[in-house]
C-alpha cells in the first residue's frame, strides 16, 4: 500500500491515484406482472459465486461523469474533471 501511495503521489500528485474509488450501483427491476428480475452470479467469479442479486455494475468514472480521485472538498479538481468530461 505504501509503495502504491508513494508512486501515486510522485506521478499524479495524488497518493490515492492507484487505489479503488468504486461506485457501485444496483437496482430492483420490477416487471409489468409484478415479478422482480434477479441475476445469478457466475461460478467463475472469485467471490459470492452462485448468489443472486439485482442488476448491478460499476460505471467507469468518465462514463459516470465523476471526479474519481478528487477529494470532496477539492472544488477546483471537481470542476476540472467536469470540464474534461464535457470536452470529450
Amino acid at each position: 500500500l505504501a509503495s502504491l501511495e508513494a508512486d501515486g503521489d510522485a506521478t499524479y500528485a495524488d497518493p490515492r491515484a492507484h487505489l479503488s474509488n468504486a461506485l457501485g450501483v444496483e437496482t430492483v427491476l420490477l416487471t409489468s406482472d409484478a415479478q422482480v428480475v434477479m441475476l445469478q452470479r457466475s461460478s467463475a467469479v472469485a467471490t459470492h459465486s452462485g448468489l443472486y442479486n439485482g442488476p448491478s455494475g460499476h460505471p467507469e468514472p468518465h462514463d459516470a461523469r465523476i471526479a474519481a480521485h478528487a477529494a470532496p472538498d477539492d472544488e477546483a479538481a471537481v470542476e476540472a474533471a467536469q470540464t474534461r468530461a464535457r470536452d470529450e
